[in-house]
């Protein structure tokens, strides 16, 4: 697995440093890839470095171009060179596929679903995993329990997608992470073309700029009772406490005016299905087979903030193997 490759253990006591940010790169990088793409190329050291760079500068790049109008966006940067990269990299397989597919014909289990133009990113799990592991550390009275659902879910179903979908404590966890760290302050920035009137009454002129304030919604008491406080199993204890009505609003994946995490509406990310599952299923390996901790006198990092953007900071963090 990823994380055995990335975090050797030396076994005993000893406690091995790791410089987070990036591992989880390489790792989720890894993981992620395993299934879009397969072995060996998720393995492919050059292949992740590609995959990762293009995932930082899509954010990077895409605040620069928004600085420029319309008809100057082209020239600013361009993703082809990228993009021809990534197509070297995968072009064999791809070719490779298509040409058993047209052998075997509709009836091969294994048919390709890439095209020359896919690339795999992982920006997301990446972040939202930090954001956790960050949050664990800081409050490490939640590691028994977390690890107590996670033996438990893992005895009866193994690591299986039932199993991710029972880590109740796993997923609460993880949703308010992302509400108090949610890395996107602005999630919404939209240009009115046209008049727009709300059902208080309030209109919008054309052509103003219009923005939903996450920060302050995520932490509004009227909302969340404690705000302030991080709760990890807050939204375990709210799908406890409606077990009859609407289980899935607090799930880490759903969306809603009250939890902007993943956006909300036609531009929701389509990917975040896939981002939580991949982040609670590495969680939950983490919680269970390793002791972790910040280094002495080491705490949460200070993150960095760039425009709209609120990134987790860089840190070290030791690991070991689950005392027992």
């Amino acid at each position: 697995m990823a994380m055995d490759d990335f975090i050797p253990m030396s076994g005993g006591e000893s406690w091995v440093k790791v410089p987070i940010q990036e591992t989880l790169e390489r790792v989720i990088c890894r993981a992620t890839n395993r299934i879009l793409v397969g072995v060996p190329l998720c393995r492919d050291y050059d292949y992740q470095t590609l995959n990762s760079t293009f995932a930082d500068n899509v954010v990077k790049f895409g605040m620069i171009i928004s600085l420029f109008p319309k008809s100057l966006k082209p020239r600013v940067v361009s993703s082809t060179i990228v993009i021809q990269k990534e197509i070297e990299f995968i072009r064999p397989m791809v070719e490779e596929r298509f040409a058993k597919m047209k052998e075997y014909g509709d009836d091969w289990d294994d048919k390709p679903v890439l095209s020359d133009h896919f690339i795999g990113t992982s920006l997301i799990s990446r972040l939202t995993f930090t954001q956790a592991l960050y949050r664990l550390l800081a409050n490490p009275e939640y590691i028994e329990p977390l690890r107590q659902e996670v033996d438990a879910v893992i005895t009866e179903e193994g690591w299986t997608k039932a199993g991710i979908d029972k880590m109740h404590k796993i997923d609460s966890f993880i949703r308010e992470a992302q509400r108090v760290d949610n890395f996107t302050l602005l999630p919404f920035n939209r240009l009115a073309l046209r008049p727009f009137t709300f059902s208080n009454g309030v209109t919008v002129p054309a052509g103003t700029l219009v923005s939903f304030p996450a920060s302050a919604i995520h932490t509004d008491e009227r909302i969340y009772p404690n705000a302030d406080k991080f709760d990890g199993f807050r939204f375990a204890k709210l799908r406890e406490s409606e077990r009859d009505t609407m289980i899935s609003r607090h799930q880490a994946v759903s969306t809603s005016s009250e939890h902007l995490a993943f956006g909300l509406g036609r531009h929701t990310c389509p990917g975040r299905f896939f981002a939580v599952n991949e982040v609670k299923a590495l969680f939950a390996h983490i919680v269970a087979t390793y002791d972790v901790k910040f280094e002495e006198g080491k705490a949460v990092p200070r993150p960095l903030c760039i425009a709209a953007l609120r990134l987790p900071g860089k840190a070290n963090v030791l690991f070991r193997a689950r005392q027992k």
